[in-house]
């Protein structure tokens, strides 16, 4: 196979970075990483180059498992209390994704929600979504109800505003909203998917 060929192909065929992000194997940027390790073939050749072009006609290999184009899952999930949002921890017993089963589509979540955090979730077979939804570059705003072991002083709610450092980003709130009680409304923006947590569990969170 002509690695170049495809690449000057005309434009209506499909790079193998997005064909891979709507086949629900990851997001279009994971799945550039996986084409450059190595792990994909196309036709029999195994291609190592993200905008590679290919048609829905194309016989596309990941790990040896073909894949192909799929119609879109996008599941609202209210995710109960004792379930992991991840699929790579071994020690977990119960995950998010096993309470939706689709057959032939592989789900994952868009973002994550600690093991005792309950609320809405995002399931969905469609990478480019999921990397929308989650990436901080898009800006999308998310809203957690917290109960916390003890009232929050306006000096912790401006350090909480300020942010706080974990594994070299600066965690912090957009706003921070009092309700009743010790119940309080966090509006994360920039945080990394599972990271939001760290910022009221280190103020106290019940």
């Amino acid at each position: 196979m002509d690695s170049q060929n495809k690449l000057d192909a005309d434009d209506s065929l499909m790079r193998l970075d997005s064909f891979l992000g709507k086949s629900g194997v990851a997001s279009r940027r994971s799945s550039a990483d996986i084409i450059r390790s190595g792990r994909v073939h196309v036709n029999g050749s195994k291609v190592a180059e993200p905008g590679f072009r290919v048609t829905d006609a194309d016989k596309v290999q990941v790990d040896s498992k073909e894949v192909s184009l799929q119609k879109k899952y996008y599941v609202m999930l209210n995710k109960p209390a004792g379930y992991y949002s991840t699929a790579s921890d071994p020690h977990a017993d119960k995950l998010v994704i096993d309470l939706v089963n689709i057959p032939g589509v592989r789900l994952y979540t868009a973002g994550r929600l600690d093991r005792d955090s309950e609320g809405l979730i995002i399931l969905t077979n469609d990478g480019d979504y999921a990397a929308k939804l989650t990436h901080p570059k898009h800006g999308i705003l998310k809203r957690y109800e917290v109960t916390m072991d003890k009232p929050l002083s306006c000096a912790a709610i401006q350090k909480m505003k300020q942010g706080i450092i974990s594994e070299g980003e600066n965690i912090k709130a957009n706003d921070v909203k009092a309700l009743k009680g010790l119940d309080y409304i966090f509006i994360m923006g920039k945080a990394k998917s599972g990271k939001s947590g760290v910022l009221w569990t280190v103020q106290g969170q019940k």
